[in-house]
C-alpha cells in the first residue's frame, strides 16, 4: 500500500470521524495524538487539493452514513489521483503529506486501516463489538497472517 493510499484512508476516517461527531455519536475516546496527526495531514491535503471537487465528494460520502465510512471506489481513487498529481508539481507537498502519513502510522502503532467496496483491511489489532440490535459478523477470505515467521507446529502425541 503506498503512502498515498494511506492518506485518503486516513482523510476517510477524518470525515467519517466528523460526521460521527456533527451527529453526536461519537462514544468513544480517540487517542488526541492520532486525531491531531490526521486533522494536520487533512491540513495538508486541503492546502493544495481543497478546491478539488473530489475532495467534496469524499467529504459528502463521509457525511452520507455515520455508522461506516462508504465511499465510492471511484471517488477513493479521484483524491488518490488529485493527491498524487499535486505531489508530482510539488515535491514540499509531497514530502509534507508523506511525511505526516507516517507521523499517523507511527501514532497508530504501525496499523493501517483500509476500507473498500467489499470490505475492510486492518493491519494491527481489531476488536468487535455489537451495540443493542446489531448483528457483527466476519467473513475471511485467503490467508490470515499474524505476522510470526511460522505457524506453530499441530498437536500431536506427546505435545499438550
Amino acid at each position: 500500500m503506498t503512502g498515498f493510499e494511506l492518506a485518503v484512508a486516513y482523510l476517510i476516517g477524518w470525515g467519517w470521524r466528523r460526521a460521527q461527531q456533527t451527529a453526536g455519536q461519537v462514544t468513544e475516546a480517540v487517542d488526541a495524538i492520532s486525531e491531531t496527526a490526521v486533522d494536520r495531514l487533512r491540513a495538508i491535503a486541503v492546502s493544495k487539493i481543497g478546491g478539488d471537487s473530489a475532495l467534496a465528494a469524499l467529504d459528502a460520502e463521509c457525511s452520507k452514513v455515520v455508522d461506516a465510512p462508504l465511499v465510492s471506489d471511484r471517488t477513493k481513487l479521484r483524491v488518490q489521483l488529485a493527491l498524487e498529481e499535486a505531489a508530482d508539481s510539488d515535491p514540499d507537498f509531497k514530502a509534507q503529506l508523506l511525511e505526516q502519513v507516517e507521523r499517523i502510522r507511527q501514532a497508530d502503532g504501525q496499523s493501517a486501516t483500509v476500507v473498500g467496496a467489499h470490505g475492510v483491511a486492518i493491519g494491527g489489532g481489531l476488536f468487535l463489538q455489537g451495540n443493542t440490535g446489531a448483528v457483527v459478523a466476519v467473513n475471511i477470505h485467503g490467508a490470515v497472517s499474524t505476522g510470526g515467521a511460522s505457524n506453530p507446529p499441530m498437536p500431536g502425541a506427546g505435545q499438550a
